[in-house]
């Protein structure tokens, strides 16, 4: 008795081949099933965008250079969220959201979200995504670039539209000031 049994199309129906075929096929199967409804895709888990950037109830939140229309995107906000367009001077802030295009924008202005910043805060920078075709010299690997060395660590990363991406930056824990 042959240890395989044989198909004129797929060879050795035991074999490592046949096995591997069968694999990658179900694989393929179970992305597609994904892909038809929508799940499981990036930006499209139906997951709240203000809960994907760790908005929270009472957080004070600054939009710095979006969007017009960012702010509706924002729909369903817990109770007594502040959102401002700018940092405040009076108390640190928890979820900051910065919009670049280019490096230089996170350059210039890193400084002084880092010191807006609540010590568990938290500092999206979002930038146009590849697709969106949009001009942009920003990557996530550039944000790093630009934010690790000033003790900031990431964390996070989210698609936050079908324009933007976004990268959650936090204080290094070991850089963090003790509570008051």
């Amino acid at each position: 008795m042959p240890r395989f049994a044989h198909t004129e199309r797929d060879g050795p129906v035991g074999s490592l081949a046949y096995r591997l075929s069968l694999s990658r096929t179900a694989t393929i199967r179970s992305y597609s099933k994904r892909w038809d409804n929508g799940a499981d895709m990036a930006g499209y888990s139906g997951t709240p965008l203000y809960r994907k950037l760790g908005i929270k109830p009472g957080h004070r939140v600054a939009l710095l250079d979006a969007p017009a229309s960012f702010k509706a995107t924002l729909d369903g906000l817990p109770a007594e969220v502040v959102i401002r367009h700018g940092l405040a001077a009076d108390a640190p802030t928890d979820v900051i959201v910065l919009f670049v295009t280019e490096r230089y924008e996170l350059q210039a202005r890193l400084d002084e979200v880092r010191r807006g910043m609540a010590q568990d805060g938290g500092f999206w920078v979002a930038w146009p995504k590849r697709a969106s075709k949009v001009p942009t010299d920003i990557t996530d690997d550039v944000v790093r670039e630009v934010a690790l060395p000033s003790g900031l660590v990431d964390n996070k990363v989210c698609a936050i539209d079908e324009i933007w991406s976004g990268l959650r930056l936090v204080i290094r824990r070991k850089n963090r000031r003790p509570a008051e």
